[in-house]
């Protein structure tokens, strides 16, 4: 078995975690700014005007908690960090990346709320990321 057949088992098990605690798999909608300089002068189409860069939209599977956090004592703290876990047979997510939690990508509109993606956890034990930890700003 290969660490892509693995990543695939590990999407169908958040799934069907998703199914089995909620109503169904919780979807997650994954947005990327476009890629250049969006400042960049030379960017121009055929017409002349500026072309902006076009952000990309990835549907990503994922089960959802969150940590408490302590201080350097131990104390037990009122913050909490939202963390989602999500499957690793698509786009690799990154840092600065945002996400729309329960949003399938075929329900993103323009008024959808993302939240930022501060950190990637890739969960790779023999080299290949069979899913990712997300840590997501507060």
């Amino acid at each position: 078995m290969s660490g892509f057949d693995i990543a695939e088992e590990i999407a169908a098990a958040l799934a069907e975690a998703g199914e089995a605690v909620g109503d169904g798999p919780m979807m997650c909608t994954l947005k990327r700014a476009g890629e250049g300089d969006k400042l960049n002068p030379r960017n121009v189409g055929a017409d002349g005007r500026p072309v902006r860069p076009v952000d990309t939209f990835h549907e990503l599977v994922a089960v959802q908690g969150f940590q408490q956090v302590r201080d350097a004592s131990g104390t037990l703290l009122t913050q909490q960090i939202r963390k989602v876990t999500v499957n690793a047979t698509g786009v690799e997510p990154r840092d600065g990346d945002t996400i729309a939690i329960g949003v399938a990508m075929a329900d993103a509109a323009e008024d959808t709320k993302y939240t930022r993606i501060e950190k990637v956890t890739p969960f790779a034990p023999g080299g290949t990321a069979l899913s990712y930890d997300l840590e997501l700003k507060s």
